[in-house]
């Protein structure tokens, strides 16, 4: 039986006007390859760069019938070009839009708007990709990360949405046990979304048992899940583990089929895929390792035609010739450790330079190493010729909450943060081997 939430979500869509429902229809008819299918993902396509050429000072010169005559864009394309690149129908409307922030797996700070109907597509999108898992609108879902006074739910969106927060600053032995405790203490069949890398530490302290853990489904993303932890995940909680590939500025990618399998469904229903070579803009053939890069169909505030996930893949070919993902790299991230031994999550991090972005716009990304048990550096890039102005003691102070008061901190301000060998530029790094 339904919870009433799941009608109470669909009766105020339909007196919207139904924008959400309209394009959970289309995703799931394209993800499911019903008739028109090609049709469709073709006209959304060049709706979406002739709407950019007409609107977007920074494409005008780009030719809006063939998508190989627009340029791959980077993150910092889009920083550095951000008001060109904006829609005229949206440039003063600013504050009406949907701001995207993310840090990046290249700790580049970046910052996407987004207009109502890109968002209602993102809303769609996430409702069909639950809906694998066999979650829907009213289901009790915990979300899994770092949570604070930046980011916390209030009581009302948690009770409308029947969404819990469960924290992840712990995961060690101890966060483990408040795992399992707020697991079995919760009877309601529920749906947990995680970050890939707090399960590949909690399941270092959790063992199967005899125990009646309720879940439907668990999806993780933003990294790579082992395809150890996630065999382990699904004999400790006997459902579905289903990673997903998302990112910030666009929304959900890619996703692994919830009946299992080793490789990504392209969410096609709302993103171009182009996989290029790593060392040109030319197309790259299946299995060959290549830069993912997407062309959002959505977003006509800001349009990202050709953006470079910066995210390395291959693709392989199934037999109804539809693409599939089956391998992401450049998402590991480094755990990190605080001066008393505790293992911690790498977005204890980036939650504060998050943070420190929003206060300065001159910060153009940043690198935070744990050198030893006790030294730690945080390295500052800065875009314009001035050094940004920032609280370096304030800094330090927070950082020290984090990782102990014992611990060493170096700030350094720089204007380039050197790339790894891969050519990306790892923005949490842990020394300790």
């Amino acid at each position: 039986m339904k919870d009433i939430r799941f009608y109470i979500f669909w009766i105020s869509d339909f007196l919207r006007g139904s924008p959400v429902y309209k394009h959970f229809r289309e995703v799931r008819g394209i993800n499911k390859n019903e008739p028109l299918s090609e049709v469709t993902k073709s006209n959304r396509l060049s709706s979406i760069l002739l709407y950019a050429t007409a609107n977007s000072p920074f494409y005008s010169c780009f030719n809006h019938q063939s998508i190989e005559s627009f340029p791959v864009l980077k993150k910092k394309d889009f920083q550095d070009n951000m008001d060109s690149m904006f829609s005229r129908q949206y440039l003063n409307l600013k504050d009406r839009l949907k701001k995207m922030s993310t840090s990046g797996s290249s700790g580049i700070p970046f910052k996407i708007f987004q207009d109502s109907d890109k968002a209602a597509r993102n809303k769609a999108d996430l409702l069909y990709f639950y809906e694998l898992g066999g979650y829907h609108p009213g289901d009790r879902i915990y979300s899994m990360r770092i949570w604070n006074d930046l980011n916390q739910r209030s009581s009302w969106t948690q009770l409308k949405e029947n969404f819990r927060m469960f924290d992840t600053s712990e995961i060690d032995d101890s966060g483990a046990r408040n795992f399992v405790k707020t697991m079995l203490a919760d009877t309601n069949s529920k749906v947990l979304l995680s970050y890939a890398s707090s399960f590949v530490s909690l399941m270092n302290h959790i063992s199967p048992g005899e125990y009646r853990w309720n879940i439907k489904a668990i999806f993780t993303g933003a990294e790579e899940l082992p395809a150890d932890t996630r065999l382990k995940m699904i004999e400790v909680f006997k459902c579905p583990v289903i990673s997903r590939y998302s990112n910030q500025e666009n929304g959900i990618l890619a996703q692994q089929p919830a009946a299992g399998g080793d490789f990504f469904c392209l969410n096609e229903a709302s993103y171009y895929f182009e996989f290029l070579k790593t060392d040109s803009d030319a197309p790259a053939s299946a299995g060959e390792e290549a830069r993912i890069v997407v062309t959002d169909l959505f977003n006509k505030a800001v349009p990202m035609i050709r953006y470079d996930t910066g995210d390395i893949g291959r693709y392989q070919l199934q037999e109804d010739g539809r693409r599939v993902l089956t391998e992401i790299s450049g998402r590991k991230l480094d755990f990190l450790k605080t001066t008393d031994g505790k293992t911690i999550s790498p977005y204890a991090v980036t939650i504060l330079m998050r943070e420190l972005f929003n206060l300065n716009d001159n910060i153009s990304q940043y690198q935070f190493i744990q050198e030893t048990e006790f030294h730690f550096t945080l390295k500052i890039a800065y875009k314009k010729k001035d050094k940004p102005i920032i609280d370096e003691n304030a800094m330090v102070e927070k950082l020290k909450v984090i990782f102990g008061k014992e611990s060493v901190i170096s700030i350094m301000t720089e204007f380039s943060i050197p790339m790894e060998p891969s050519g990306k530029r790892k923005y949490v790094v842990s020394k300790l081997g």
